[in-house]
């Protein structure tokens, strides 16, 4: 799974407690995420995207708690204005041949709803297949045993996020393709 292959474009942050709507003229640059959407790390990218936009608290335009309020109603230009913040996170944080396909939507949520039903895995069994694959032809080879062990570590996440049982196996997995 290539997740890094690129990074996202510095998105602009406020350095003081004032809206995340309001920035002043001199920002400092700050990452999204260094995982761009490329179609084939969706799940990786979907816990770090909603990392970040849990931590500015924004979470319920993802979710759908932040419902729309009436076009009449005085908070509506906020929650526009909010809305639209999040979709923009979310197109940045991805490919353009991918971000491209969802500049039209109008809700945050229903891009998110979009993104999961297009991209994510879960309950795959084809992807579990291919993660024990992988699993099973891994060796440490040139890499130090610190790296080895984190590209296992990763691929032993990424079933975790299927909620599959994993087992000891894993330990004696590691052992039985070390260089010794």
């Amino acid at each position: 799974m290539s997740e890094d292959s690129s990074t996202s474009n510095p998105m602009p942050v406020s350095t003081n407690n004032q809206s995340p709507l309001q920035l002043p003229s001199d920002q400092q640059l700050v990452r999204i995420t260094n995982i761009k959407l490329n179609g084939n790390n969706f799940i990786r990218w979907s816990l770090s995207i909603k990392m970040y936009i849990h931590g500015r608290g924004k979470i319920g335009y993802l979710t759908g708690e932040k419902a729309e309020p009436d076009a009449k109603d005085s908070t509506h230009a906020t929650w526009d204005a909010e809305n639209s913040m999040v979709m923009a996170w979310l197109i940045n944080a991805m490919e353009k041949d991918i971000s491209a396909n969802y500049l039209g939507y109008s809700k945050a949520n229903d891009m998110w709803n979009n993104l999961n039903q297009m991209y994510s895995d879960l309950g795959n069994q084809s992807q579990v297949y291919e993660l024990q694959l992988k699993l099973g032809e891994i060796k440490q080879g040139t890499d130090t045993v610190t790296k080895y062990f984190a590209t296992l570590k990763r691929l032993w996440q990424d079933l975790d996020m299927f909620n599959e049982y994993l087992t000891i196996t894993e330990f004696f997995r590691f052992l039985a393709r070390l260089n010794v």
